[in-house]
């Protein structure tokens, strides 16, 4: 049975592709809005025990509930961590979930998806305390340390990166094999959606150096690291990159190559 754990759902966006490639969805989300959108959406998939949803928050803390705060402009900036400055901002009390807890509850995932605002980095830990290693994850990159994770303590060897700002314009009508049809179909990924895994993802799977120079180019920010356990990894030049792929223009290419490397001439 394939099992996805979806660890930040949000408005339930990612779920229709989760629900094509998996038996059994896991939608972990904190904000209890926002699972009574899910709950809406998927009334069906939920009374046909395809979709779980857990209202509760990815914590380190050794306590049962926990703070959130809700950005009432902009949910999806809504975190365990407190703001700043609290205008805009709705603090409410959620309950509290573990990798260990949701291991146990729903067995090992096929493929995690982590966007959890800043405690990517709490849940990965979490699972390498657990020594369970999915077949394919993917995690939100503001930090370094989160690819770090990734290759260095999980030791995942390939990779591929998602920029989120283009997942609707290039995952368009995109081809891939629908395990609750049985056919393959035509999906277009809706706008701010974490887009494709595994190998729905365009391009090959690439070594940490060869990610690291694209991290280099394209520095951090809206975009997901995704990891296979299958050892499929490549290395590419960021030419390489360019030629064989979409996740370098051009104008990106000759600003590195001649823009960044050419040094003023001293008088």
């Amino acid at each position: 049975m394939k099992i996805i754990f979806d660890i930040g759902s949000n408005n339930g966006d990612d779920i229709p592709y989760y629900l094509h490639i998996a038996d059994k969805v896991i939608a972990i989300e904190a904000n209890p809005k926002l699972c009574e959108v899910i709950s809406k959406r998927f009334k069906t998939e939920i009374q046909n025990k395809r979709l779980f949803i857990e209202n509760s928050a990815i914590s380190d803390l050794n306590q049962k509930t926990i703070d959130f705060y809700i950005n009432k402009k902009h949910h999806v900036k809504s975190s365990i961590f407190a703001p700043k400055c609290f205008n805009n901002w709705e603090k409410v009390i959620v309950k509290t979930i573990t990798c260990k807890e949701l291991l146990k509850k729903y067995g090992e995932p096929y493929y995690i998806k982590i966007d959890i605002e800043g405690a990517d980095k709490i849940f990965l830990e979490q699972l390498l305390e657990s020594k369970f290693k999915p077949r394919f994850i993917s995690a939100e990159c503001h930090k370094l340390e989160i690819f770090s994770i990734l290759s260095e303590k999980l030791e995942y060897k390939s990779f591929k990166l998602v920029e989120g700002h283009k997942v609707n314009k290039i995952y368009k009508k995109k081809k891939l094999f629908s395990k609750s049809a049985n056919k393959i179909i035509n999906y277009s990924f809706p706008k701010h959606s974490a887009g494709p895994f595994g190998n729905d993802i365009n391009g090959d799977w690439v070594d940490k150096d060869s990610l690291l120079r694209l991290l280099a180019l394209k520095r951090l920010g809206w975009k997901d690291i995704h990891a296979t356990a299958d050892n499929e990894a490549k290395e590419l030049s960021l030419l390489q990159f360019f030629l064989e792929t979409n996740l370098i223009t051009l104008k990106e290419v000759l600003k590195f190559f001649f823009l960044k490397i050419k040094k003023p001439l001293k008088k």
